[in-house]
């Protein structure tokens, strides 16, 4: 009596609840939440099916990969991006987690790929969907578990809240992960967002026999034999949607061209269907048209209408005042206001700028320090602030309290006391509420009211530097098209020019570059369309210290990733730093520890300068020492640019005091590289042979004074 025990008490917490043949639903329009479900003695040996979408706009992560590697790598995905959720698994390694989104969301999905030999799919469950909480695998015959909570300990107000943008950016993951490990099998046919509603189209009761010919046409080319099985309900229910009951003869007719047809089925689902009013020709004729369809003008009128409604209003003279052209007039130079900077020579006011990083390369760290300085006025990391101002970062993958344990970190490790940026930090996450400035309708990108949002709280609050982190995570637009992206970009301009703020846009590298130092100070290696680095004034990179630097400045290779470096990586209106900024990474323990255990250590960087070889060297011993590989060892034999007995570094681990076998090795090359040694052959009477050996060229030593 699995039903008739469980799903009542899951129908007490919040969740709502239908009976299900294996994976299958028993009732008829079950999407529609009919009372008959929650008839539990009826159903009592069913499993237990939870319906997505509602009150609490339920969606489950499902993760349909059959390859045990790549199902562990999405999942610690899943983890990472989108936090803590109860997790169910049904036929190992396949799994599902279940979170609640921020607002209503209908089902996206990656492409389906072929990995080993078997398809894989990372699907979100949303409105209109249903996955299995409680019962019998069809397949396994054996019970569906939860590792660790279920749902009859977490209550829906209870679960983690998503965004649609956590959303998209965690699909994007999946689909680079699975593309980098299998190949593409087909297409996925939803794109997550809302679908295309019948109101778009024409079709009063009197008109819809007469479209059913394009309806039918474009049917055709939806490929159906590798569909998923949530895919073919989908179209059936736009199908009905669209043309109502005399859309059954189609919905066979096209449902024959799979393998898998089965006409008891096909009814069934048919029949199952109640009044459709969300989805209908307007979601068939978007599905065809992403496999080849050339939709009809009539088809994308609704989508363009919206756009443009919302174009023009963002562009009408009462917003953007009345196009006039003005001319220059006598314009003194000696009135020209001086270039504002903010914050060394990278943050500027009125303008935005750009920091690009690999994923776990500090940035976020180092945003939140430049804030601090701001907040507090203080030098922390090299730059002096202009003024005390007020501050806000916006993350928009950290929860709030991770981030609160980072400033204080970071007060620790500089001494900044917490009353002073009490009232002049500012700090929000979009665990707590999300940040878009753009949407993606149809293929334009329009501003959303967020834009105005910030300018509001900006304003309000006298906020002089913004920072978003990370950039991707603002907007829904492809950031792999400059167009969209420049549109994106136009709107955080909009806000520093209507504020006179200076703005922060955290951003990632291309995966190819990440770890790189070929990255170090170049724009270029900004992930996504090169939109991005046209249009910041100002930006930088930071990349952690690779093994040759680590080599260069003396330190272990298993060191390395304790520093990191910034560069200039455009500076339109500065000159660019003459060399890198060193930091380093050190870890500080939080005071919230208790008597069992101690507090959270918690990442900060400070400055750090990489020590020079040369510090123990004064150019006049410097001399002493060449003079001394002049020499050589005796009786004419020369030392030797490679280790070993006639080693010419041994001169300066004998001759230097705490001179180690790698700073010899630097200096060696070093000297090498400026021409001050060089190797040249000889007579060695020794062995009576030629060799090879170090010589010093005078006229290129400098000058001591």
């Amino acid at each position: 009596m699995r039903y008739a025990k469980y799903a009542e008490e899951l129908a007490i917490l919040g969740y709502d609840v239908t009976p299900l043949n294996g994976k299958i639903p028993i009732l008829k329009a079950w999407q529609t939440r009919p009372d008959t479900a929650k008839d539990y003695v009826k159903h009592g040996d069913s499993n237990i099916g939870l319906l997505c979408g509602g009150s609490h706009n339920i969606v489950a992560v499902d993760i349909d990969v059959k390859d045990s590697a790549t199902s562990e790598t999405i999942r610690n995905i899943a983890i990472d991006q989108l936090g803590f959720a109860p997790e169910r698994i049904g036929n190992a390694p396949k799994t599902l987690f279940v979170f609640k989104c921020s607002e209503p969301f209908y089902k996206t999905k990656t492409a389906i790929y072929s990995i080993k030999g078997q398809d894989a799919c990372i699907e979100i469950l949303a409105e209109g969907q249903q996955f299995v909480a409680s019962g019998k695998h069809p397949d396994t015959k054996k019970n569906y578990s939860w590792p660790d909570d279920s749902l009859l300990d977490v209550p829906p107000l209870s679960l983690t809240t998503i965004s649609p943008s956590d959303i998209a950016a965690f699909i994007a993951v999946c689909n680079n992960t699975l593309a980098e490990r299998g190949e593409l099998k087909s297409k996925s046919l939803s794109n997550g967002s809302k679908p295309l509603e019948n109101t778009n189209f024409d079709f009063a009761e009197n008109s819809k026999l007469a479209d059913i010919s394009r309806i039918k046409e474009a049917i055709s080319y939806i490929e159906n034999d590798s569909l998923h099985y949530d895919d073919w309900c989908y179209l059936g229910h736009s199908l009905k949607g669209a043309v109502g009951e005399k859309g059954l003869d189609l919905f066979h007719t096209w449902s024959q061209s799979s393998s898998k047809y089965d006409a008891t089925e096909t009814d069934r689902l048919w029949n199952s269907i109640g009044e459709v009013k969300t989805i209908g020709a307007g979601s068939i004729f978007h599905m065809a048209q992403q496999n080849g369809y050339l939709m009809d003008s009539r088809d994308t009128v609704a989508v363009q209408a919206e756009a443009k409604e919302k174009i023009e209003k963002e562009y009408s003279e009462e917003v953007t005042g009345k196009l006039i052209a003005t001319p220059f007039g006598d314009v003194s130079a000696v009135k020209m206001p001086r270039r504002s900077f903010l914050y060394g020579t990278h943050l500027i006011e009125k303008y935005v700028s750009a920091t690009i990083a690999a994923g776990g390369g500090s940035k976020t760290t180092v945003l939140l320090t430049d804030a601090i300085a701001l907040a507090s006025n203080r030098n922390l990391i090299g730059n002096d602030p202009k003024y005390q101002c007020n501050a806000w970062h916006y993350n928009l993958e950290d929860p709030i309290d991770e981030l609160q344990r980072r400033v204080m970190a970071i007060c620790m490790k500089f001494d900044v006391d917490l009353s002073e940026v009490r009232d002049t930090l500012f700090l929000d996450s979009a665990r707590t509420r999300k940040l878009v400035v753009a949407e993606k309708v149809g293929n334009i990108i329009v501003a959303t009211p967020d834009v105005d949002a910030i300018i509001r709280e900006i304003q309000n609050n006298d906020i002089k530097y913004f920072s978003v982190d990370p950039f991707v995570k603002s907007h829904h637009a492809d950031e792999n098209d400059n167009k969209q992206v420049d549109t994106v970009l136009d709107q955080f301009a909009r806000i520093a020019n209507e504020t006179g703020c200076a703005i922060e846009l955290a951003h990632h590298v291309r995966k190819a570059a990440t770890g790189q130092n070929s990255t170090a100070g170049d724009i270029n290696q900004a992930r996504g369309a090169s939109a991005i680095s046209g249009a910041v004034r100002s930006a930088r990179t930071i990349t952690i210290m690779t093994e040759k630097e680590a080599e260069t400045v003396g330190l272990p290779a298993d060191m390395k990733n304790w520093y990191i470096r910034i560069d200039d990586a455009k500076g339109n209106m500065s000159p660019p730093a003459s060399k890198a900024v060193w930091l380093q990474r050190e870890s500080i323990t939080l005071d919230n520890g208790d008597e069992f255990d101690a507090g959270d250590n918690v990442g900060v960087v400070s400055l750090w300068t990489p020590p020079d070889v040369f510090d123990d060297i004064s150019p006049e011993r410097a001399r002493e020492l060449l003079n001394d590989i002049e020499r050589g060892i005796k009786d004419g034999v020369r030392y030797s640019k490679n280790k070993g007995k006639r080693w010419g570094g041994l001169v300066l681990i004998n001759g230097v005091l705490n001179m180690d076998e790698n700073k010899a090795k630097i200096i060696i090359k070093t000297w090498m590289k400026s021409g001050v040694l060089f190797e040249d052959d000889y007579r060695n009477e020794d062995t009576r042979h030629d060799e090879k050996g170090l010589f010093v060229d005078y006229e290129k030593l400098p000058t001591i004074n």
